[in-house]
């Protein structure tokens, strides 16, 4: 599957690696049916309580937007940190896919890169891997560690949101991803054209 923007949810949660390696499920009590918008959270015990994503589908249940929220301390633990710093990667992959809007795949693979764990890791040699760790962190990323409040980031008809929240007195991370229709940018700019040649 090259996204998920755009897809049937019920494709999304049999056919991608998202839904399937993180086993997300569906959490009725967090859904919003007026608004069509969906909860889901990991089955796995450890990690469900740390994370939640929210879809929110068109009138064809086509998935128009989607949230990842995580808990600032599962993203800031030593030992867990780096499977925070996977899940976020991974959804910003999902998606928009890999090979579509630069700068957003850029951030995953920032996020990975600076992945770290106090944990003892076997490590597979993957060539398209970028060390990221020497240079300066990107705003984005800067926002996803807590170090500054919030972020976007414009790529294409993409646009990603980065906020830290407040969970009922919990700090978290918003990672709000949608792709936006620029069609009425373009009809409202040749309308201004054609008003003013008309002057």
């Amino acid at each position: 599957m090259k996204r998920l923007l755009g897809t049937k949810v019920s494709d999304a949660m049999e056919r991608s690696e998202l839904f399937s390696f993180f086993c997300l499920e569906p959490v009725p009590e967090l859904h919003d049916l007026r608004t069509k918008k969906l909860g889901f959270k990991p089955t796995g015990e450890v990690f469900r309580d740390f994370t939640t994503l929210f879809c929110l589908l068109d009138e064809k249940d086509k998935i128009e937007s989607m949230e990842l929220i995580i808990k600032r301390s599962f993203i800031d633990d030593p030992v867990q940190g780096i499977f925070a710093a996977d899940l976020a990667k991974s959804f910003l992959y999902g998606v928009i896919g890999r090979e579509n809007a630069s700068s957003i795949s850029a951030l995953a693979a920032e996020i990975e890169s600076r992945a770290v764990t106090t944990r003892p890791l076997l490590v597979v040699s993957n060539n398209s891997w970028t060390d990221t760790k020497n240079e300066t962190p990107s705003p984005g990323y800067r926002a996803f560690k807590g170090e500054t409040n919030q972020d976007q980031i414009s790529a294409g008809s993409y646009i990603l949101k980065l906020r830290n929240i407040d969970l009922d007195g919990v700090h978290g991370l918003s990672m709000h991803l949608e792709k936006v229709d620029r069609g009425w940018f373009k009809r409202i700019f040749n309308l201004f054209t054609f008003l003013a040649g008309g002057i």
